[in-house]
Formats: structure tokens, sequence, C-alpha cells
């Protein structure tokens, strides 16, 4: 597995993920994480990514005013991509859901186990990002789910001024 982080400040969601695209190796692109402050508009981000990277499964969440990559801080607007390269098996996969009760919870699993091919499994890490406030009772939905700790990395979507500005793809 190989990681490769890239980032601009380009203020239009589809250039920006273009740009994005033109920097990172497209040879045994596995997944990408992306993150984003708030001037963004998430759906567009969105819409750019299924255009510009098919078939690559894909999560991202806002952040507050900036993001820090291998490259340094950058003060936003701004958007940056984590790209994981793995030409070994693997399986990643996506999953979201608009709430935090169990029976969503399980639904947004149930998606990202059928995307990586792996239904019934448990997952060896979950990369979760909630809105803030929820994620409490989606760890223990997940622990329920699967009846034993898996291991969760990720954190709380953010916007600039803890205005509801945050979101999640």
């Amino acid at each position: 597995m190989q990681c490769q982080s890239v980032f601009t400040h380009i203020t239009d969601e589809y250039l920006a993920v273009e740009r994005l695209r033109s920097e990172l190796r497209q040879e045994h692109l596995s997944y990408i994480i992306c993150y984003y402050t708030e001037e963004y508009d998430f759906r567009a981000i969105r819409s750019a990514f299924l255009r510009y990277f098919p078939g690559v499964p894909f999560h991202g969440s806002s952040s507050c005013q900036a993001i820090m990559t291998d490259q340094g801080f950058h003060v936003g607007p701004v958007i940056a991509a984590m790209a994981i390269y793995d030409s070994g098996p693997h399986a990643y996969g996506t999953g979201i859901s608009n709430c935090e009760e169990n029976e969503c919870v399980s639904v947004a699993l149930d998606m990202a186990l059928q995307n990586a091919n792996r239904i019934g499994e448990v997952p060896n890490l979950i990369l979760l990002h909630a809105t803030p406030g929820k994620e409490e009772k989606i760890i223990e939905s997940i622990d329920e789910r699967f009846g034993t700790l898996v291991p969760i990395i990720g954190g709380s979507a953010a916007d600039n001024h803890i205005e509801g500005k945050w979101s999640v793809i």
C-alpha cells in the first residue's frame, strides 16, 4: 500500500477535483479520502469525484478553516485528497446514511461491505466521519452490529464557525 496527498485552492469544485486527478497517479488507485473547507459545495464535490474518478471509492468530510497534508498547513478555501494505492488483494468500500439510528448505521455498513465485496465479514478498520453530536451513537451502533470492537479512525465533520455548514460525502 502507498499513499499520495494533493491539494488545491481552486474554488470551482469541478476544476479543483480535475486538478487533484491530474496530480494523482492512476495506476492501482484503490481509494480516495477527501477533505475540504466549508466554501465548497459538497454536492458538486461528490459529482466531480464520480466524474473524474469513476469506479474508485471515495469518502470525504468538511474541515474547519484549513487542511494539513504532508506538504504543510493549507488555509481555506482548500480541497485536498489522500489517494491510497494497493496492487495486492484489498477491499475498500464506502457507505453513507443521513441519520444515526441503528437501522441507518446498519444500512451504511451494509453498503460499505457490499461495495467492498465483503458481505457478512467484520471490517479490519472503519473510517468514520459524522456530523457533530452523532459520533458516539454511531460508534455504539457499529459495536452492536459486529459484536466486537472494530478499530475506527476519522472524526467529526466541521465548518469554520460551528454554524452547521459541515458535510460528509
